[in-house]
């Protein structure tokens, strides 16, 4: 951002667009999340694991947005997971 203003002047306008800050909070968030629900797999039952099923939709939701089932799933996600 800084070195944008200090090429350009400042007359220059830093735009942040929510398509693009959304697709990078997601990347990171699958990178935490696909190899932890693969270890999960690993020592879960496969009835425990079941109930993980819609995590990587339900993590994404603002919280206003959840839906009952979601909260569960992510209870469950967070009870199996904590870190």
């Amino acid at each position: 951002m800084h070195a944008a203003k200090e090429v350009c002047g400042k007359r220059v306008k830093i735009v942040i667009d929510r398509f693009h800050v959304a697709k990078l909070y997601r990347s990171r968030l699958d990178r935490l999340r696909k190899p932890e629900l693969k270890r999960l797999k690993q020592t879960l039952s496969e009835e425990e694991y079941g109930q993980l099923t819609g995590a990587m939709w339900a993590l994404r939701k603002k919280e206003e947005k959840l839906t009952d089932k979601d909260k569960d799933i992510l209870s469950c996600v967070f009870e199996y997971s904590p870190c």
